[in-house]
């Protein structure tokens, strides 16, 4: 006992001299007291540690949430980059595409075509000239070209032979184009006038700004021309400077201007969800 009580306890207990009897309920309480400390000390410990553990649980859960989003991420930017490469590679084919395949407002067209329409159903494009654009839209089930002369047409795209003011589409397309045809138009607000009236939402683009242009019935057209034509702000709008391609213009650059019009006011929350997964 004596050996036991000199190893265990303090100085002070083991200064202690009394009969054994005193000794073992001295020792007793001492266990008693050590066992009760334990105990004490598991109890706030576990505690500590399960609200630790719960803490680092939240983390491991928000990190792998995370993750996931990353994840998805990759993948929405690997489809967009396989779409502009595709795009690059296989660029819209027709004489007028094929003369200016290298250029930026092409590939400006394709990230905006493949953004804007993961929603969409149908599409038109108007003034095609034979050029291939919804021909890489696979996605969307019906894809209609027209053109007074040289509607783009395929097994998967349905051409169009007609005047567009003559064209009485028996449903409104989801979404519309109608690129570098309205400078060429007698009528341009007549002319935008009907492609708002056939479709929810509406890409076109124009020549930015040229002082000059073969068979161009319009001019130095800007942002504010744009606008008196359409009657609406575009919901965005962007001008492609092409520097290495194509005949210099007003300004030493051949450029184009790109706008879009949705139907609603929500284009920012829809480009974010489709691009981003947000919104």
């Amino acid at each position: 006992m004596k050996q036991f009580l000199a190893r265990f306890l303090p100085a002070s207990a083991r200064a202690f001299h009394g009969t054994s009897a005193e000794q073992s309920k001295m020792l007793g309480k001492i266990f008693e007291l050590n066992k009760n400390l334990k105990q004490d000390f598991l109890a706030e410990n576990k505690a500590l540690f399960s609200k630790q553990n719960k803490k680092l649980n939240n983390l491991i859960k928000i990190i792998d949430e995370q993750n996931e989003k990353i994840d998805w991420l990759t993948k929405q930017f690997e489809k967009v980059e396989e779409h502009v490469q595709a795009t690059i590679v296989h660029p819209p084919t027709g004489s007028y595409a094929n003369r200016r395949k290298n250029m930026l407002y092409y590939e400006y067209i394709s990230r905006m075509l493949y953004v804007l329409t993961q929603q969409t159903n149908s599409i038109v494009d108007i003034g095609s000239n034979g050029v291939s654009t919804l021909e890489s839209l696979t996605w969307i089930p019906e894809r209609v070209s027209v053109d007074i002369s040289k509607p783009y047409q395929s097994k998967n795209v349905q051409g169009i032979k007609c005047d567009f003011f003559e064209f009485n589409p028996q449903i409104k397309y989801d979404f519309a184009t109608c690129f570098q045809v309205i400078e060429h138009v007698e009528n341009p607000e007549k002319f935008v006038s009907k492609i708002f009236d056939i479709a929810e939402s509406v890409l076109i683009s124009v020549p930015y700004k040229w002082d000059s242009g073969r068979s161009h019935l319009h001019h130095n057209i800007d942002l504010k021309t744009i606008t008196e034509w359409t009657k609406r702000k575009p919901h965005y709008n962007i001008v492609v400077d092409e520097l290495f391609v194509g005949r210099p213009r007003k300004g030493g650059k051949a450029s184009r201007i790109i706008c879009y019009y949705h139907k609603n006011d929500d284009f920012n929350r829809i480009a974010c969800k489709n691009m981003l997964g947000s919104g």
